[in-house]
């Protein structure tokens, strides 16, 4: 992956109490919540070095179908940003479960592992 200057990871949002939401229903607000989230963790975790270079970390692509969502961040902190996904566990006032699947150096690499998962999740049902 070396020579892109963005990571796009692909992470899976599974809420832990069912009854608020449809496990696999994401909007609008949760994708945002979920930046606000990882900005402020990321904030305090991490300090001002990496709150320099945080300008480039967006929720590009959102799945509601499946819960999941492609964020895309620098290079230079796509460490941070997984280190804060794994250690997450509320958004938005609703506990969720978050599940990193995959890494990627470029947007197209990252839909096509997506599609192999969705793949092997249709073929499991």
């Amino acid at each position: 992956m070396a020579g892109f200057k963005h990571r796009y990871i692909v992470v899976k949002i599974d809420y832990r109490h069912t009854n608020r939401r449809e496990s696999t229903h994401l909007d609008a607000a949760l994708a945002q919540g979920i930046k606000n989230l990882l900005y402020n963790s990321i904030k305090t975790n991490f300090g001002e070095y990496v709150l320099g270079m945080i300008d480039c970390f967006e929720v590009v692509e959102r799945y509601d179908c499946l819960g999941i969502v492609i964020i895309r961040c620098n290079l230079s902190i796509h460490k941070y940003v997984c280190y804060t996904i794994c250690s997450m566990g509320k958004v938005s006032e609703a506990e969720v479960r978050f599940s990193i699947l995959a890494v990627s150096g470029i947007l197209r690499k990252a839909k096509k592992r997506l599609l192999e998962i969705e793949n092997r999740l249709s073929a499991n049902k």
